[in-house]
């Protein structure tokens, strides 16, 4: 959760905080807006071919008409260049993945429901798709997360199964029956049941095994006769999944997206998974606060394997461990791992397991950072991860044998990829621009970062986005607390601007020079549309119900002048209290148990900070800040309020006096029609309160 707060101020002019001249629109560009966010294509992750020439890479569309979101599959060269569509299709795909010897390429395809794998032959000269793609799976529970084994031999995918079905013809029983039913009630006797507004439907998440080399054109069971001498058939590779992790437990538990948490040994023989089965706590586990998630490996192999071969469990940490990853030269095992168990904020350490010997290391014993995503380099002699510090999240490199790490560039980085040449391909993002796919080769003593994708280039070159400025203050404990800020397109210092102050949740989150479709600091900062989302200029609700607002209460004579000038945009206040992430770890836990404490100092003393930094170089130039919060009152904002000397803060959140959320007061109706893609409910509330502020019809 994250809370915006809009203050009711002026100021005139920086000086501090002012690290970069007043910008101007200019040159024909335009303030950030709504439609241009829905409009920007959406980088995945990258996946570098096997002869490190090429990079493959989905990227997703959104029709705002629709209100759809599509994935397609694209290609670039590994130097850079121009991007192109890999398969002409209107089909939903993703997560593309090259074989071992880069002579076909897998994805995960909506053509049909549910999604399943499908399968192309690649033309490494021409880096382009061979041939009619064709269907790998048909189980009827869908499959998605494929990966290749090593040797090319087999495809590792993700389910959702009954634990206690056997075989795949169990499962399309269960659904249709389910269908059929009249009955909607769901009954369930333990916890967890739900993830937010998503059932588990009593399905678990297996990984399933199948041969990557089955003929297509067969049968599942069909049987090709052999042109063997002896004259005899051989029994060519089916595509009848293999369960892999049969039980009831998920693999891999739920998450939020990321880095795979399962991965194939490099000789094809077992696979490394995380779940979260933890049966020698007996009747006190809670699956639904446990975050004990363990690293298992299995045998690939096993015979007629529904129960196989007992799984192995290799971590022992109280807390969780996830994301394993066998080195290239398959001598070690890596994953990350917290030490606290139910503790999900803890700092993820990186672990290194030697194979042979089943000695683990602690590789960030000395570094007071959380690991994020990793990948090893190519001569498994080190490992290249990401980690969160101050507000960026740049690439460290980190040798075997290494205490500490050593950091590349900064800027903030994700999805680490590893090609053979030792090209690190990874996505990049700031608060200006979302995500495109740049390269370094670190083994360089320049270590020069390039860029490879310009998928977002056109559109945002006529876009006029605001650089971040950060500062720091003495916050709780005196200790020192950094902020961020963002200003308006062509904001001018003589002139006044309100604020908006955004809060993060977590509570252990971060802000920083990262891009983001929900709550975008460029998007709040940018000059307010005539129109809101939902809302012609008229007046009337997405419902098409004429607003009533409060007509009781005048707005103040301040804030009815600031309201008058709220066409020129925001000014943009984001400070990383206490709890915050990539500061260290005790500066994280220092929230736990005080959240209404150090965290309410510093957002308070991070607006004083502003206050007192941003006058005139005259004497006589009045401060910043001089107004007022209006309207709700809002819970995180008022624990403390008293103490805030005489200004009452309240958040300006309202629509039609129905709330949406309690102390949220936005309408409903105002998001589920809008035609506005649920991510997109803050720049919702950032129109209304922008016309808000156009009309000066704030009520106290």
């Amino acid at each position: 959760m994250k809370v915006l707060i809009v203050i009711r101020l002026a100021f005139i002019m920086t000086s501090v905080l002012a690290q970069t001249p007043a910008p101007t629109v200019s040159g024909g560009k335009h303030p950030f807006t709504f439609e241009d966010m829905m409009k920007l294509k959406r980088v995945g992750a990258p996946v570098p071919s096997p002869d490190g020439k090429w990079v493959a890479f989905d990227c997703e569309d959104v029709d705002l008409e629709a209100n759809t979101k599509i994935s397609h599959l694209w290609i670039v060269p590994a130097s850079g260049g121009e991007s192109r569509r890999l398969n002409p299709t209107q089909n939903h795909e993703e997560r593309p993945r090259f074989s071992p010897d880069g002579k076909r390429l897998i994805w995960t395809s909506k053509a049909t429901d549910p999604t399943q794998i499908w399968m192309c032959d690649f033309d490494a000269s021409a880096g382009a798709l061979v041939g009619q793609p064709h269907q790998v799976t048909h189980i009827s529970t869908g499959a998605d997360g494929a990966i290749w084994s090593p040797d090319g031999k087999n495809i590792v995918f993700v389910s959702a199964v009954y634990p206690d079905c056997k075989n795949d013809a169990c499962n399309k029983q269960r659904d249709d029956e389910l269908k059929k039913s009249k009955i909607k009630a769901k009954i369930f006797a333990r916890l967890f049941y739900r993830h937010w507004n998503a059932y588990t439907e009593f399905k678990r998440s297996h990984l399933f095994v199948v041969s990557a080399n089955a003929n297509p054109m067969l049968g599942r069971d069909s049987v090709e006769p052999s042109t063997l001498p002896s004259g005899s058939a051989e029994r060519r590779p089916t595509n009848d999944p293999r369960d892999l992790t049969p039980g009831d437990h998920d693999v891999p538990p739920f998450n939020l997206g990321g880095q795979d948490m399962y991965a194939i040994s490099p000789d094809g023989q077992e696979v490394a998974y995380t779940s979260n089965i933890e049966s020698e706590a007996g009747p006190a586990f809670v699956e639904a606060t446990s975050t004990n998630n363990e690293i298992f490996i299995v045998l690939m192999a096993g015979g007629n394997r529904q129960s196989g071969s007992d799984p192995k469990k290799i971590s022992t940490s109280p807390g969780a461990d996830s994301t394993p990853l066998y080195s290239p030269d398959g001598k070690y095992i890596a994953w990350r791992s917290q030490a606290r168990g139910g503790f999900e904020s803890d700092k993820w350490r990186l672990f290194v397991q030697d194979r042979q010997s089943g000695k683990t290391r602690d590789l960030t014993e000395n570094f007071d950072r959380s690991v994020g995503n990793f990948a090893w380099e190519r001569n498994s002699k080190a490992i290249l991860f990401i980690a969160e510090d101050h507000g960026e999240a740049p690439i460290s490199w980190l040798g075997l044998d290494y205490e500490q790490p050593i950091g590349l560039p900064r800027m903030h980085a994700d999805d680490l990829a590893v090609a053979a040449n030792d090209q690190v391909f990874f996505t990049r993002m700031s608060l200006a621009a979302p995500n495109e796919i740049w390269s370094v080769f670190p083994s360089k003593e320049s270590a020069k970062i390039g860029v490879v994708t310009h998928m977002n280039d056109a559109l945002l070159s006529q876009i006029d986005m605001q650089p971040l400025e950060s500062f720091t203050f003495k916050g709780a404990n005196d200790q020192e607390v950094q902020g961020f800020m963002v200003k308006p397109p062509g904001f001018d210092p003589n002139k006044k601007y309100p604020l908006k102050f955004l809060i993060h949740g977590g509570p252990q989150g971060a802000w920083g020079n990262s891009w983001t479709y929900r709550w975008n600091a460029e998007l709040f900062a940018a000059l307010s549309s005539p129109q809101s989302v939902g809302r012609d200029s008229s007046g009337t609700s997405p419902d098409g119900s004429t607003e009533s607002r409060p007509t009781e209460v005048s707005p103040t004579k301040a804030s009815s002048a600031i309201a008058n000038g709220a066409t020129d945009g925001y000014v943009v206040v984001m400070i990383n209290f206490h709890g915050s992430t990539g500061y260290g770890q005790k500066f994280t836990d220092s929230i736990s148990g005080d959240w209404g404490g150090k965290p309410y100092v510093d957002l308070m003393k991070g607006l004083d900070y502003v206050e007192k930094h941003t006058r005139s170089s005259t004497r006589t130039a009045r401060p910043w800040l001089h107004g007022q919060l209006v309207v709700r009152p809002h819970r995180p904002i008022q624990v403390h309020c008293i103490a805030r000397r005489d200004v009452q803060y309240r958040i300006c959140l309202w629509d039609n006096g129905r709330a949406l959320v309690p102390g949220m007061g936005i309408q409903r109706s105002a998001v589920e029609t809008a035609r506005a893609l649920p991510e997109m409910v803050a720049a919702l509330i950032c129109r209304q309160i922008q016309d808000a502020d156009a009309s000066g019809t704030w009520p106290e």
